[in-house]
Parts: C-alpha cells; sequence; structure tokens
C-alpha cells in the first residue's frame, strides 16, 4: 500500500462519516436550518476521499510530520550534550 492511500476501513469511515453529516441534515425539522445546511458541503470532502481513497489533508499533515521528525532526528544526531 503507498502511503498517500487510504486503507479500507479509513476509506469506510470517512464515507460513513459524510453520510451521517447528510442524513444529519435531512433529519433536521422544516425550520431553518443555518449552518446545518453547510454540512452537505463539508460532508463531500470525506465522501470523495473514500471513494477515491487519497486524502490530500491527511497526506500534507502525514508530509510536514515527517519533515519535523527528520529536522528533529537530524539535530539529535548531530548536538552533543554538554556535560558537567
Amino acid at each position: 500500500m503507498n502511503i498517500n492511500e487510504l486503507s479500507v476501513l479509513q476509506r469506510v469511515n470517512r464515507v460513513l462519516i459524510g453520510a451521517v453529516m447528510i442524513i444529519a441534515t435531512m433529519a433536521a425539522p422544516i425550520a431553518p436550518l443555518g449552518w446545518l445546511a453547510v454540512l452537505p458541503l463539508i460532508a463531500t470532502y470525506p465522501i470523495f476521499a473514500g471513494m477515491f481513497g487519497y486524502d490530500p489533508v491527511t497526506s500534507f499533515l502525514e508530509y510536514e510530520a515527517g519533515k519535523a521528525i527528520h529536522r528533529v532526528a537530524e539535530y539529535h544526531v548531530g548536538h552533543k550534550p554538554h556535560h558537567s
């Protein structure tokens, strides 16, 4: 599995989360929805990420976390502790 691909469990979770967001909007009373009306728009992101098996936000965060870990490791390898 490529590091940028989502596992089957991650894909299913994203689709279910998106579906719950859409169902929550449909199950709301007929009264004014307000911010609840935005949920179906937000739900498209996890649904498409689950369908295509790729989440650009997760990939970006993993990439940035990997860079940060690499910087810390380089610092500790090149850094000699001062002993009293």
